[in-house]
């Protein structure tokens, strides 16, 4: 039976034929040249191109009700990956937004900040927003961190009216 990239190689082919049947015929096109394609496929290009998975790490905060201003010190994560991985972007979102005053959330990895000094520059969700999301928004981009290491999330400001409700952060990056 055919492999699948066999058939997706032929489908390609039947597709050319039918569109440019001079280019199809100047290519000379025979089984024996799509099996040496698929043997290319398999042997060079594949290898070569490792695949890009994406690590995603995920606080909750203020799980049982309104957040709260301080360190939650059950919602850390580990790092789990063998080489590490390397963050590129914030998310962070809530059930009930925040009201009168902007949550503004950091991430700390042994005690330091992973995001740069100012209080703009930490994970903010505005007042009256339910999501926001930042690119390469760390101390470093994207920021390193290795196996093991534990990032701990300390809520500084919540909502001065509506502090915020069932808030999620997501740090996305890449598995090293």
């Amino acid at each position: 039976m055919p492999s699948q990239k066999y058939r997706d190689i032929n489908f390609l082919i039947q597709h050319l034929k039918h569109e440019d049947i001079h280019l199809y015929e100047a290519l000379n096109v025979t089984n024996d040249n799509v099996n040496n394609l698929v043997k290319v496929v398999d042997d060079v290009l594949v290898p070569s191109v490792p695949p890009v998975i994406q690590e995603r790490y995920i606080f909750g905060l203020g799980q049982g009700g309104d957040i709260t201003v301080g360190v939650e010190p059950t919602s850390y994560v580990t790092c789990e990956q063998p080489n590490g991985a390397r963050l590129f972007r914030w998310r962070i979102r809530a059930n009930i937004a925040p009201t009168g005053s902007d949550i503004q959330v950091d991430i700390k990895k042994g005690g330091s900040s992973i995001l740069p000094v100012g209080a703009g520059n930490k994970i903010v969700l505005p007042a009256g927003q339910l999501k926001a999301k930042k690119e390469n928004a760390f101390i470093t981009n994207p920021f390193t961190i290795l196996f093991d290491e534990e990032l701990v999330p300390e809520v500084l400001q919540v909502g001065s009216g509506t502090p915020g409700f069932r808030v999620i952060i997501q740090l996305t990056g890449v598995v090293l």
